[in-house]
């Protein structure tokens, strides 16, 4: 978990690193060629369920941007050897692209990102009762709780025409508060994107 927090912290130290030094060029960077910098998208992520996504991102120069993420949980069925699932996950994404998108424009063209938001975990917890005839019952109930989660992923996003993109990526992560299960947080998504 240590080593989790660690490497967000870093690359937002460095994204803000790069975010200062790039200020200056910034109005000159962001209209030469792709003015368009808010992007909406929709699709599905896996993580340890099946979800839907829908995200915003904001483009600051043309090669960093922040945003925000939505994950919703599309089935409660529980593996029982992980235990748990993420009901719902939204969270704050700052992303650092491999170059300039304004200056360079390509079709294809890689992408850091950090995350970090809130999670409502639902787990599966073993409760033991006694019923009327002294016999004992063993039970799993479902619980919901409330956590933080931080991440780092990768990903390739492709720019379809002007308007529209196509990205996937994965991430790696853990959760702040602990968890009923020793399983690492981690997701794989893909999104369809609207450049506006």
């Amino acid at each position: 978990m240590k080593i989790t927090k660690t490497i967000f912290l870093c690359t937002f130290i460095l994204m803000s690193i790069n975010n200062g030094s790039a200020q200056t060029n910034s109005e000159t960077n962001t209209n030469i060629i792709h003015p368009k910098l808010n992007e909406l998208r929709l699709g599905g992520a896996v993580s340890n369920g099946a979800e839907l996504s829908i995200s915003y991102e904001r483009f600051l120069i043309g090669e960093a941007s922040i945003g925000a993420r939505g994950r919703f949980l599309a089935s409660k069925t529980i593996d029982e050897e992980i235990g748990f699932i993420e009901d719902l996950n939204l969270s704050f994404v700052a992303r650092y692209y491999s170059h300039d998108i304004f200056k360079e424009p390509k079709t294809f063209v890689f992408y850091l990102e950090g995350t970090f938001g809130y999670a409502k975990i639902l787990e599966k917890e073993t409760v033991r009762q006694t019923n009327s005839q002294g016999n004992l019952i063993i039970k799993r109930d479902l619980v919901s709780s409330d956590n933080s989660v931080a991440s780092i992923g990768l990903g390739l996003k492709a720019f379809i025409g002007k308007k529209l993109t196509i990205e996937t990526g994965f991430g790696l992560g853990g959760y702040f508060k602990e968890i009923d299960s020793d399983v690492g947080y981690g997701f794989l998504n893909l999104e369809l994107g609207y450049r506006f």
